[in-house]
């Protein structure tokens, strides 16, 4: 949904109660977007390498915006 390498696609975890957005880099989460306790809140996932995630600005904002709507 976005045109950097952040992608967001909507999901159904069998764990939540609602459709959450989940942001991706390639095959691996970065975050998710829900809803679950009231307000949107944003979960960010550690790397499975350990290394921190780096990521370009603009990318994460324009892919949290994505997320959100």
């Amino acid at each position: 949904m976005t045109n950097s390498r952040i992608q967001v696609g909507l999901s159904s975890p069998p764990d939540r109660s609602g459709l959450v957005a989940d942001l991706m880099v390639g095959s691996v989460q970065l975050a998710e977007v829900n809803s679950e306790d009231g307000p949107l809140r944003i979960e960010f996932c550690a790397r499975p390498d350990g290394e921190p995630w780096a990521l370009d600005l603009d990318d994460l904002r324009a892919a949290i915006d994505a997320a959100v709507r």
